[in-house]
């Protein structure tokens, strides 16, 4: 779906693109987490696997990161110094690759 450009003030169109905003954050975050923990789903891998086994896969990977986090197995520091240099974001200070 599309937002809308440039919505007047207080419309429904403005209060649809606040939402659709906020929804694709959370999705993005939520993939984001995943690709973190299952190396799997990253984008170098996508075109390796059948598109019917793809929606079997997430569905296994979410499953999987689920109880993961019940059962508080932590994502691991590396995992996330990938997940930022995939997502070209700097890393905080003092938590460098390595430290």
């Amino acid at each position: 779906m599309t937002p809308f450009q440039n919505p007047p003030e207080g419309s429904p169109q403005q209060r649809f693109n606040h939402a659709h905003i906020r929804a694709r954050n959370c999705v993005e975050r939520c993939i984001g987490v995943l690709k973190m923990r299952f190396r799997c789903l990253l984008k170098e891998h996508s075109l390796r696997y059948p598109p019917h086994f793809v929606s079997n896969l997430i569905k296994a990977c979410a499953i999987l990161h689920n109880l993961c986090v019940k059962e508080g197995v932590p994502l691991l520091n590396e995992d996330i110094h990938d997940y930022l240099d995939l997502m070209d974001v700097p890393h905080p200070p003092g938590n460098e690759p390595g430290e």
